[in-house]
């Protein structure tokens, strides 16, 4: 599907995101057990299929229960 012109304001309300589940410190290994998709979704934050791509990267700043994963707030 593609998003239609009328559309691109409703995206980041339906869309889903990677979603820490609990407060993490920064410099934590992120785990299936820490992330959830939820919405909504901020263009810049990592989509429900990338989770294997989020498994494993290190927090760069503390997130408190509910922050977006985003590149900005991890790293490998």
């Amino acid at each position: 599907k593609r998003v239609e012109p009328n559309e691109g304001d409703s995206i980041v309300v339906q869309r889903r995101c990677l979603r820490v589940r609990h407060d993490l410190p920064k410099g934590h290994t992120l785990t299936s057990a820490d992330i959830e998709a939820l919405r909504p979704a901020p263009h810049e934050a990592y989509e429900p299929w990338e989770l294997d791509q989020v498994i494993g990267r290190r927090l760069s700043q503390d997130l408190v229960f509910g922050d977006a994963l985003s590149p900005e707030n991890t790293q490998t």
